[in-house]
């Protein structure tokens, strides 16, 4: 995040795997973080690249939204929402009331 400037936007905000000692597939992280923020998990929105990522935003019981621009076969849940650009994510969270600045 350094490299690309958006540190700022996050800072304070940035939890690893490392902290509490779960990593994915296992949804221990996003759990966590929806604790922190005191949210349920079906208000929280995971935005992942991976398979693993999926399986854990899922077993969180959360939206997950894939960057998927080679349209790669992932798992089939109505938690997923795939996506080819940052362009379509920004016009689907704002489709569903999320706040994108």
């Amino acid at each position: 995040m350094r490299l690309t400037g958006l540190l700022p936007h996050f800072e304070g905000n940035v939890f690893s795997a490392y902290e509490i000692g779960i990593w994915k597939p296992k949804p221990g992280l996003f759990q966590y973080v929806a604790d922190k923020f005191e949210r349920k998990p079906s208000d929280c929105i995971v935005i992942e690249d991976s398979l693993p990522g999926i399986e854990a935003g899922i077993a969180a019981g959360m939206l997950v939204c894939v960057y998927n621009p080679d349209e790669e076969s992932f798992p089939n849940s109505p938690l997923v929402k795939n996506f080819r650009t940052m362009k379509d994510l920004r016009s689907y969270l704002a489709s569903i009331g999320v706040c994108v600045a």
